[in-house]
């Protein structure tokens, strides 16, 4: 859902203002589940816009999700900036075709993770 939210939202410079990544994830989770959609394993609820404030999410998103992409070097934070980007050397080496295949990619793994979890039996809030 990280890169699904980041190559939505990335600016020419290769950045997502962090309010804006974490207003995505939110809007991504309630729509699942308004759908009736599996939402996401065990708690916290972020599919509840009441489960958590702004502050609480943009920690779990820095927390989990983000973090991976972190230590790779992959992606930079900002916090005091509230900005999240793609390292600048990468960002400046790729180019649109490459964008285009990992948004494909990042959908086909998002299909993936939420059918193995039906598949399983596994039990998603």
């Amino acid at each position: 859902m990280l890169l699904t939210a980041l190559l939505k939202l990335v600016d020419r410079n290769g950045e997502v203002n962090m309010a804006a990544l974490s207003a995505e994830f939110r809007s991504f989770y309630q729509a699942r589940k308004r759908a009736g959609l599996a939402v996401e394993f065990g708690p916290p609820d972020i599919s509840d816009a009441t489960a958590l404030n702004d502050v609480q999410l943009r920690q779990l998103i820095v927390r989990h999700p983000l973090e991976r992409f972190l230590i790779k070097g992959f992606l930079e934070y900002l916090p005091d900036e509230g900005i999240v980007r793609f390292a600048p050397q990468l960002w400046a080496e790729l180019r649109c075709y490459e964008l285009l295949a990992v948004q494909r990619s990042v959908a086909e793994q998002l299909t993936y993770y939420y059918g193995r979890s039906q598949e399983s039996g596994v039990r998603i809030q």
